[in-house]
C-alpha cells in the first residue's frame, strides 16, 4: 500500500517526460522495492512504462500473512505447501459431508477403495446348494449436526441495576449485535463465556457413551433397522 501511494504521488509530479526515470529511482529507497527501471518512454502520447522489482521480504510477507504463520525462506514454505497439500486432501474428503451435515443436519464420508478390507473368502451353504462367501469391512465418518443451547444469569446485585444491565445489552444488541460477543463480564467476554457453556456441555458426554452411539449406528446401518429406541439414563 504503502508503494502505490508513492507511485501515484511521484506520477502527480512528473511534468515532463525526462522527469520519468529520476524520478521514480527514488522507489529503491523504499524498503520493499528492490529495482526500478523505465521500459518505455512514448513521446507521442506522452505514456511512460516502469517496471519495479519488489524485494523478496515482500513476497515471504505476504505468504506469511495469508498461511497465519511466519515464512521467511524457500525451506519453510516448501514445508508449509507440503502441509496444506495433506490437510487439502484431506478436507476434500470430508468436504461433502461436513456440508450435509452442516445443511441437513447428518453426513457421511464414503470409504475409499484403500479403506476396504476383504475378509478370508470361505465355503457357504444355501438352498439347493453351496457357494463362496466374500465379506469385506470398511470404516466409515458419520457427521452428526447437533444444536447446544447454553445460558448465563449474571447477578449484578438490585433489580435496578439489572434493569440497567439489560438496557445497555438490549441497545448494543439492536446496534451491533456481532460486538455484543466482545461485552466483557466478570473479565471475560461474553463469547467466552457462552462458549465455556457449551464446551461443558460437550465435555460433559462420556467416552462410554460415545462408544455404544457408534456402536448402535454401526447395527443400524449393517442390520438395516428402521426403528431405535433411545432410554437415556
Amino acid at each position: 500500500r504503502d508503494v502505490t501511494e508513492e507511485i501515484l504521488r511521484l506520477a502527480g509530479e512528473i511534468r515532463r517526460m525526462g522527469d520519468v526515470t529520476p524520478c521514480f529511482a527514488s522507489l529503491t529507497e523504499k524498503e520493499a522495492v528492490a529495482a526500478v527501471r523505465t521500459l518505455t518512454l512514448d513521446m507521442g502520447t506522452g505514456r511512460a512504462e516502469i517496471a519495479l522489482t519488489l524485494a523478496p521480504t515482500v513476497f515471504y510477507d505476504l505468504v506469511s500473512e495469508a498461511a497465519g504463520e511466519e515464512v521467511r525462506d524457500e525451506g519453510k514454505l516448501f514445508a508449509l505447501t507440503r502441509t496444506l497439500c495433506d490437510v487439502k486432501r484431506r478436507y476434500d474428503r470430508v468436504a461433502e459431508a461436513l456440508s450435509d451435515a452442516e445443511e441437513k443436519g447428518y453426513g457421511i464420508v464414503m470409504p475409499q477403495p484403500e479403506d476396504l478390507h476383504l475378509e478370508k473368502p470361505d465355503i457357504v451353504r444355501r438352498s439347493g446348494g453351496y457357494g463362496v462367501r466374500l465379506s469385506a469391512t470398511a470404516r466409515s465418518i458419520h457427521m452428526i449436526r447437533t444444536d447446544i443451547e447454553t445460558e448465563i444469569s449474571p447477578i449484578l446485585g438490585t433489580e435496578r441495576q439489572s434493569e440497567d444491565f439489560l438496557r445497555s445489552v438490549l441497545a448494543e444488541f439492536e446496534s451491533d449485535p456481532q460486538k455484543l460477543w466482545e461485552s466483557n463480564m466478570f473479565g471475560k467476554s461474553l463469547y467466552e463465556l457462552v462458549g465455556d457453556g457449551m464446551h461443558r456441555k460437550l465435555d460433559h458426554m462420556p467416552p462410554e457413551a460415545r462408544q455404544k452411539l457408534s456402536e448402535t449406528l454401526g447395527k443400524i446401518i449393517n442390520e438395516g433397522s428402521n426403528g431405535l429406541i433411545c432410554i437415556l439414563l
